[in-house]
């Protein structure tokens, strides 16, 4: 989906201007995410066994294991051997163990959030919203893999909404006096809801585009009602955040670790730089995302690492881009 709210960038400065939050609190939004996205498709694969969605899982879990190891390395442990478990009863198409299997899990992720981020506060719960409803996997962009013809990602979609709504309904709590911001995030979620309102995939879907503006609109009415900044004003912030996460990477002595801040870097490259990047210089955003995509691959395999050559390859095209985006 082209992130057309990308576009929005700049249009609404404010005087004593800060880093966004994803920016600013990127690590415990990033763990937040991750863990709630796993939780998210171990429901729907209960729900409905899909071998594309059960692959997704060790992505999902990379972008917290190397910070988990360090805090808790036996939490780890369990977590690995029931998702494996979980891998192995998804090709099975075992729903009974599937079934089972996913409650376990589900209190093992209670568990990891709880040791990685042990306080959340409403502006951190509203920046997971925004993330759930417009990020890769998310509400929006499930609507259209689904409607594409991905397997399992209609119910992912439909549990992530779920999810978005259940945080809703405590996060505006804390909006009194914001009347105008919670009507226009009711409205939102009511068109998402009827997106969403089969509980399996329907044979004909609507434009993915209306699920991404009413995303869109929720994120927008979230920020004022909150007074959070959820969305990227200036390009070259997100792009320092990326250089400074593949430094990290580069410098990070456990495998792990490294392939978490990589995974990062891609994930924002993916969310807020591609679609620009790409508009204005599509060879360069091509070549970015697979040296970063290629470098992830390296850092999961055997050897478990990238040559200074990989790093420094990457290095020199975020430099390009910091040109490019100017």
């Amino acid at each position: 989906m082209r992130k057309a709210w990308l576009f929005f960038l700049g249009l609404a400065s404010v005087s004593g201007y800060t880093l966004p939050l994803f920016l600013e609190q990127e690590e415990p939004l990033r763990f937040l995410r991750a863990t709630e996205l796993l939780s998210i498709r171990l429901e729907a694969l209960a729900l409905d066994p899909s071998e594309e969605q059960a692959e997704k899982i060790l992505g999902d879990l990379a972008l917290f294991a190397g910070s988990l190891e360090v805090q808790d390395p036996d939490l780890l442990a369990a977590l690995e051997g029931a998702l494996e478990g979980l891998e192995e009863a998804t090709k099975a198409k075992d729903a009974a163990r599937l079934a089972a299997l996913s409650r376990q899990t589900q209190g093992l992720l209670e568990r990891v959030r709880a040791r990685l981020v042990p306080q959340m506060g409403p502006a951190l719960e509203a920046a997971l919203m925004a993330q759930l409803l417009l990020l890769d996997d998310g509400v929006a962009e499930s609507y259209e893999d689904a409607a594409g013809g991905e397997e399992g990602a209609y119910g992912v979609g439909r549990v992530a909404l779920e999810r978005v709504r259940a945080r809703w309904q405590s996060l505006k709590l804390t909006l009194a006096g914001q009347a105008e911001g919670v009507a226009r995030v009711e409205e939102g979620l009511r068109v998402l809801e009827r997106l969403f309102s089969s509980p399996t995939a329907p044979a004909r879907f609507q434009d993915p585009e209306d699920a991404e503006q009413a995303a869109l609109d929720i994120v927008f009415a979230l920020a004022a009602a909150s007074g959070a900044d959820l969305l990227p004003r200036d390009l070259g912030e997100v792009l320092a955040k990326v250089e400074g996460l593949v430094a990290q990477a580069c410098g990070e002595g456990s495998r792990r670790l490294a392939l978490e801040r990589l995974l990062s870097a891609h994930l924002l490259y993916r969310a807020y730089l591609e679609d620009p990047l790409k508009t204005l210089a599509p060879g360069l955003g091509e070549e970015l995302d697979g040296l970063l995509a290629g470098l992830a691959r390296k850092l999961r395999g055997p050897a478990g690492a990238g040559t200074a050559s990989d790093f420094e390859a990457v290095r020199n095209a975020l430099v390009q881009a910091g040109h490019t985006l100017r």
